[in-house]
C-alpha cells in the first residue's frame, strides 16, 4: 500500500501497477491497496496517469507482512507547442 502525491498534495486517478496482482487506481486521498499479495513473494510496481512523470517510476517490493509506505511522487509534465 502506498501513496501517491502532487506537490504534497494526494493525487487521484493515478494507476498502480503490481505485475501478476493486477492494477489499483488511487483514491481521492492518493491512497492505493494491494491486498492479495501472498507473503513472501517480490513484485516491481509502477504509476501512470496521462500529464504525469513520477518519482520513482517504478519500486521493487517483497512482502513480508504489510508493505506500506511504497509512495511516489507525481509532477505535471508541461507541453509546449511551437
Amino acid at each position: 500500500s502506498g501513496t501517491v502525491t502532487v506537490n504534497g498534495l494526494p493525487l487521484q486517478g493515478v494507476t498502480v501497477s503490481g505485475e501478476t496482482l493486477g492494477k489499483q487506481v488511487t483514491d481521492i486521498n492518493g491512497h492505493y491497496l494491494f491486498s492479495s499479495a501472498p507473503y513472501g513473494s517480490s513484485y516491481t510496481l509502477t504509476v501512470s496517469k496521462p500529464g504525469y512523470g513520477f518519482s520513482p517510476y517504478a519500486t521493487n517490493i517483497a512482502v513480508w507482512g504489510n508493505s506500506i509506505n511504497n509512495n511516489f511522487m507525481a509532477f505535471a509534465i508541461g507541453y509546449s507547442v511551437s
